[in-house]
């Protein structure tokens, strides 16, 4: 590390744009890209309505609030002109002659996360109370009968009708008293949506906003133009069916797609400036994967988050919210999904139907809405992309880098251990990496007992679930071993081969069988053992000079195993 890091303060979990370009007392400015440009192409842009899609903490409130302090000419009463001297902006003198020109309504909700309707109407209830008072000095133009609805929200006494319509209304009293119709950025309009899905009020919610959404989008004469952003583009609920010129812009599309999260080229300008020597391929490994238009991008959160910590590598942004949705989603389902996640998990790909626009009363039931939500929301990545004749969007899915791996992981892990707790189930790995393998089948006992339904035993091909099963249980590995499942070794194919990155320790061979009568377990749990033997699963471990060697032939029948192994 050099002496240039002193010069820069580390901006995590800054969203304001005047505070990401203020310098500090003792001289210092925040470590920063410039993403000014796309306040000239917003403005270009011919649509009335903009919706632009991306996954939390990809920089979309910071977008945002670079807008409202171009648009208009102060912000909580500090001119706002000088913040654009010196960026790349400046240089475009037809987009800054609009500089300051504009009135803007600017309400974010991403911090509407309450747990039950009231809460949530009263949280927004209250946004909106505040954009009313910042703009208070409309008092005198409103009539008898505005100014009373208008002070009703002020005092958190309006109806539910009129804080459904504050927005159209406001845009109205601004337009009326500035002469020119305002921009309005709503910030995270899906977050409600999204938080009444979890928390079991889904359809008042989607009412309320449908409502709110409709009167200030439709129709609306009172505004220059409307840029939303959010995760998804909710469909079912119809927020914006009947809105005239809109566009959305997803992972999918090009336009917009250099303005959220980090380029390369960007990635290393950060490292170069803040003095960190960049680890360039952990780094790509760890936080780059995502495709937008074409373009691969890094997870801006946790690019800062790891300058912040010293170019530590974690998992940042997985850890910075919460993840209750997106695993819900995985282990909830059965296990055909869990099988696909599986694949994911090896580092496969999966070909799956996407949908723009989200159905959230659908997840249950489409499967298309369940892959939909964890692309948009960055939890996959979409490697390549087809029309079909229908006009479905074909994905071809992936991870799209290993932070998002360990995520899973954690997931899976938390879903086999079920109530005992990580600790129990890293034990249980524990036992047999060091071959303490009673102990290892009672806990595989345990968890088949206690986690899987019957629905998810009793399957026509349940060789592959168990199969399934037990790479599950050991992807947590992959750190410290390499897990390798039907590959070709000897004579035949094995079912899965566990290979320590350290040849002095264990490797593991593992052949699953499964039997209809419980009876049979044993003698089958044998012949599994003697075709790991037989077949000479070992080769490909001798080759690698690898000779502390667990066989194990497991035999399944519904909800009941048998192990038998031979440790070389």
């Amino acid at each position: 590390m050099n002496d240039r890091v002193a010069e820069y303060l580390m901006p995590v979990g800054i969203s304001d744009f005047r505070m990401l370009q203020t310098i500090s007392p003792k001289g210092k400015r925040y470590l920063s890209i410039d993403k000014s440009e796309f306040i000239g192409e917003i403005m270009e842009d011919g649509s009335q309505v903009i919706l632009i899609t991306r996954p939390r903490r990809f920089g979309k409130t910071l977008a945002l609030s670079m807008l409202r302090y171009f648009l208009a000419d102060k912000v909580g009463g500090k001119e706002t002109a000088e913040l654009f001297t010196n960026l790349t902006i400046a240089k475009d003198t037809k987009v800054m002659a609009y500089q300051g020109k504009y009135p803007v309504i600017f309400i974010s909700f991403k911090e509407i996360k309450d747990n039950n309707f009231k809460a949530a109407k009263t949280r927004i209830a209250d946004d909106i109370r505040l954009l009313y008072e910042e703009f208070s000095y409309l008092a005198p133009s409103l009539s008898k009968s505005e100014a009373k609805i208008y002070q009703s929200i002020l005092d958190r006494e309006s109806n539910d009708e009129d804080l459904q319509r504050s927005l159209a209304n406001l845009s109205m009293y601004l337009t009326r008293f500035h002469g020119v119709e305002p921009y309005l950025l709503i910030d995270e309009y899906d977050t409600p949506i999204q938080t009444a899905y979890k928390n079991d009020y889904y359809q008042d919610m989607t009412s309320f906003v449908l409502a709110m959404f409709g009167s200030c989008l439709k129709d609306n004469i009172y505004i220059t133009k409307a840029i939303l952003t959010g995760i998804t583009r909710v469909a079912k609920e119809s927020l914006f069916s009947g809105v005239n010129n809109f566009e959305l812009y997803t992972l999918f599309d090009d336009k917009y797609r250099q303005y959220f999260g980090f380029t390369e080229d960007e990635v290393n300008d950060l490292f170069a400036r803040s003095g960190i020597k960049l680890k360039s391929e952990e780094i790509k490994d760890w936080y780059n994967g995502y495709q937008c238009g074409g373009l691969l991008i890094y997870n801006p959160w946790s690019i800062i988050k790891c300058l912040n910590k010293k170019g530590t590598i974690a998992s940042h942004w997985v850890n910075s919210s919460d993840n209750k949705l997106a695993t819900d989603l995985i282990l909830r389902e059965g296990y055909e999904i869990k099988e696909k996640f599986q694949l994911l998990l090896e580092q496969g790909e999966i070909t799956e139907i996407i949908d723009d626009n989200l159905v959230y009363g659908s997840l249950k039931e489409n499967r298309a809405s369940v892959w939909s939500l964890l692309l948009m929301s960055g939890y996959l990545k979409a490697t390549k992309i087809v029309t079909d004749s229908f006009g479905s969007k074909i994905c071809t899915l992936s991870l799209p880098n290993k932070e998002v791996l360990y995520f899973y992981c954690q997931a899976i892990q938390e879903w086999l251990a079920n109530d005992k707790g990580i600790s129990w189930y890293r034990n249980c790995l524990q036992d047999l990496l060091d071959a303490k393998l009673e102990s290892f089948e009672e806990n595989l006992q345990t968890i088949l007992l206690e986690t899987f339904a019957f629905a998810d035993v009793n399957r026509k091909n349940q060789e592959n679930f168990y199969h399934g099963f037990v790479l599950g249980l050991i992807v947590s590995l992959r750190e410290t071993h390499e897990i390798k499942s039907n590959r070709e070794s000897g004579l035949g194919f094995y079912d899965v081969l566990i290979i320590p990155k350290n040849k002095l320790q264990r490797a593991i061979i593992l052949e699953f069988k499964a039997v209809e009568n419980k009876k049979d377990l044993e003698k089958t749990a044998q012949k599994a053992l003697e075709q790991i033997q037989n077949r000479k699963y070992h080769i490909e471990l001798k080759q690698r000079d690898i000779t502390n060697i667990v066989s194990i032939g497991i035999a399944f029948s519904s909800k009941h195993l048998k192990m038998y192994h031979n440790i070389n």
